[in-house]
C-alpha cells in the first residue's frame, strides 16, 4: 500500500502503487466494493494507471486519482468508477512531466474541501 483515504461513507480506499490499482473496501475491510486500474498492468488510458500516488473522494462521490509516478496526471471518475476526464499530459514516462500550464511533476494528492 502506498496511501489511502476514508470516504464520506466510511469506505476505505487503498492505493496499491506498484500493482497499478486502487481498491475501495467496505468499512469493515472484509469486501472489495470497487477497483480502479488493472491489476499489475501499467498504462495511461481511462482503465489503467502507472504507479498511482493518491486518491481523494469528493462529498459528491466523485473520485480524484493522482496518477503521479508514471503518468504525471490527475484523473477524475464518477462515483461508480466511470471515467470523466484527466488533466495533465498523461502520455506517461519522463517526458510527460513539467512545470508549465497543464503539466505536473509527480502529483501526489488532491486536496478536498469539507
Amino acid at each position: 500500500m502506498h496511501s489511502g483515504e476514508v470516504d464520506w461513507d466510511g469506505n476505505v480506499w487503498v492505493v496499491e502503487r506498484d500493482n497499478h490499482r486502487i481498491l475501495k473496501l467496505n468499512p469493515m475491510l472484509d469486501r472489495v466494493l470497487m477497483q480502479l486500474g488493472t491489476t499489475g498492468v501499467s498504462g495511461n488510458d481511462a482503465g489503467h494507471f502507472s504507479r498511482p500516488s493518491g486518491i481523494s473522494v469528493l462529498h459528491s462521490g466523485r473520485i480524484i486519482v493522482t496518477d503521479g509516478y508514471g503518468n504525471n496526471r490527475v484523473v477524475m471518475y464518477a462515483s461508480d468508477g466511470t471515467f470523466i476526464k484527466q488533466i495533465g499530459m498523461g502520455n506517461g514516462g519522463p517526458d510527460d512531466r513539467g512545470t508549465g500550464p497543464g503539466q505536473f511533476h509527480l502529483p501526489h494528492q488532491a486536496a478536498v474541501p469539507c
